[in-house]
């Protein structure tokens, strides 16, 4: 009988406590999601800092072997096949690739520079809407946008740059929140009608004037 009634007891006292451990979890690993965005932007600010100011190629900026056009050699990561500083935990649909780094995060597509090594085929509508293509030419760099949670391509996995009109495919993994790093290095949360409440090219959180 004492028995039962000490094993009762402790199923209440887990009962009690389990919400909170998995609270605990979920504040660390958003946490760790925060730090590898500044580790990104860090990252991406020396890849700039080494070409002139140019921003990361917004589609080879993870690539593994493409080291010329690659934010790799300034990130310390292990095997391809293994989560890194480009993984959430908090968002399990990470894609594993032969091409790329297992990775959840992408990049604004307006803060890059290139496009597979070569001038980026927005390049006529980045001068039209005043967006930079070097970092010394960003006006608000405490508004634009860097990295963030990412947006679903095809295979399920983050692609590796976004838009505005990307934003029906982000993932929002911390509690329905999506954190972003800026490019002067601040880290925030934001929920999915924050995000979607002015979604346009010449808003200041993709790189617009105003």
């Amino acid at each position: 009988m004492e028995l039962l009634a000490a094993l009762g007891v402790l199923a209440v006292l887990a009962a009690a406590l389990l919400p909170l451990v998995f609270h605990a979890v979920r504040i660390g690993r958003r946490t760790a999601c925060m730090t590898n965005l500044r580790q990104l932007h860090l990252a991406a600010v020396r890849y700039a800092h080494e070409r002139n100011g140019l921003l990361p190629d917004r589609q080879l900026w993870q690539h593994p072997t493409r080291l010329t056009h690659s934010m790799v050699p300034y990130l310390s990561l292990p095997d391809s096949g293994e989560p890194t500083g480009l993984t959430c935990r908090e968002d399990d649909r990470s894609l594993r690739s032969i091409m790329d780094y297992r990775r959840t995060y992408s990049l604004n597509l307006y803060a890059s520079g290139s496009h597979l090594g070569k001038p980026d085929a927005h390049a006529t509508l980045v001068r039209v809407i005043g967006v930079p293509e070097r970092l010394q030419n960003v006006r608000l760099p405490a508004q634009m946008a860097f990295f963030m949670d990412g947006a679903r391509n095809e295979e399920g996995g983050a692609s590796p740059s976004l838009s505005e009109g990307d934003l029906d495919r982000v993932t929002f993994p911390h509690q329905e929140q999506a954190a972003v790093v800026y490019l002067d290095g601040r880290v925030a949360l934001y929920r999915r009608a924050a995000l979607l409440s002015d979604p346009v090219r010449t808003a200041p959180f993709w790189g617009g004037e105003r």
